[in-house]
């Protein structure tokens, strides 16, 4: 499998198409789609179905996108790292599960770092993708929100990963919903489990299986007949502001909210009611990894996001 090949694959299971992938790609139609069949025929397994709505990854498909991502991401880096040092580049990486206060952060490193050449790469992961990024040194930084039912397990797994884990929150959980769902609209700032019956559900794909799928079992929200699974925050937003669906979310504080004023506008967070979980916010570095200039900014700025963090 070549590079070109690589890209191919991961830019056709982004789009689900292969003519929407062909011209991200800047690439003839057919060209894209005879390199595939090639590639297919090379590996003896079917990687896309071809469907009249587009294009859909088999089960091996997804294999092999699952291995393609973090070498991706690894190419990213090399490249990123020979631009930097062509042109004495400032570079920072950080790796969250898309926190509008880690791009408005990010937002005011560019602002401080104004007259000189700065890179900053920021990576949009699912929770267990966090930890790995910083753990194979491709994220300075991982930014990670779990539920303090996890918490002493996910510690553990930090450990024998070589990351250190500083705790910044722990906040009581809650429910974000759109104008679209009738709780937007209520007087009370909390909502009981039982209320978010016959409710959709937005969430994050990992949460629809796996070790965190037992989440709304252990805060006695009953199951949702209807899901909508996404690896993308953006998507999740959307689809608040769409449909009559909510979020497991973290009650923040009033200047969280006001680094992402659209949150703030279209969207409301309400207590869950009787919740003896909590959700544990923090940051987290490679043992090894002695923090840049750029980095220590980073971090300084998400201690004054949340007041009485750890050092």
């Amino acid at each position: 499998m070549t590079i070109a090949q690589l890209k191919y694959i991961l830019e056709i299971a982004k789009t689900s198409s292969i003519n929407k992938a062909a011209q991200n790609l800047f690439i003839p139609h057919s060209a894209l789609s005879n390199a595939i069949q090639n590639l297919e025929r090379e590996l003896g397994n079917e990687i896309f179905i071809r469907t009249p709505k587009g294009v859909k990854l088999t089960p091996f498909g997804h294999r092999v996108v699952a291995y393609l991502k973090p070498l991706q991401i690894q190419l990213d880096q090399l490249d990123m790292f020979f631009e930097e040092n062509k042109r004495n580049e400032v570079c920072f990486s950080v790796a969250s599960m898309g926190f509008p206060f880690v791009s408005a952060l990010c937002g005011k490193l560019l602002e401080k770092y104004k007259n000189e050449c700065v890179c900053i790469q920021q990576y949009e992961e699912y929770e267990p993708d966090v930890p790995t990024l910083v753990a194979d040194r491709i994220a300075e930084i991982g930014v990670y929100r779990t539920w303090s039912c996890y918490l002493p397990a996910e510690e553990q797994k930090f450990k024998a990963q070589k990351i250190q884990f500083y705790s910044l929150a722990s906040l009581e959980v809650g429910i974000t919903v759109g104008r679209s769902n009738p709780l937007f609209h209520q007087e009370q700032s909390s909502v009981s489990p039982d209320a978010l019956a016959g409710y959709p559900v937005i969430l994050y794909s990992g949460q629809a299986s796996g070790p965190y799928s037992d989440i709304f079992r252990k805060l006695g929200i009953p199951r949702a007949r209807q899901r909508i699974a996404t690896t993308s925050r953006s998507a999740i937003f959307e689809h608040l502001n769409t449909t009559h669906g909510y979020y497991l979310n973290s009650i923040y504080s009033d200047n969280i909210y006001q680094s992402s004023p659209e949150t703030a506008t279209n969207r409301r967070t309400l207590r869950l009611e009787n919740c003896n979980i909590r959700s544990e916010i923090g940051w987290m570095k490679h043992q090894d990894y002695i923090l840049s200039d750029i980095a220590k900014e980073f971090v300084r700025g998400l201690k004054e996001y949340f007041p009485g963090s750890e050092t």
